[in-house]
């Protein structure tokens, strides 16, 4: 069963410096193509936009 992600979700994802971990502030859908992309929080305080399916839940902190 696939899980959803939502604004409020801790999320992973891999970046070129390793993984990253984060916190969806929000979800759009992108009106070029219809993907839905998320707004991801980082603990240093930036921010960055990602398509949710390349993001991983992890257990809320």
């Amino acid at each position: 069963m696939q899980k959803f992600v939502n604004p409020g979700d801790t999320v992973s994802f891999d970046s070129d410096a390793g993984k990253k971990i984060g916190t969806v502030d929000s979800i759009v859908t992108d009106i070029t193509n219809g993907a839905k992309v998320a707004t991801v929080r980082l603990p240093c305080g930036g921010t960055t936009a990602l398509p949710i399916n390349h993001l991983r839940q992890e257990a809320n902190q």
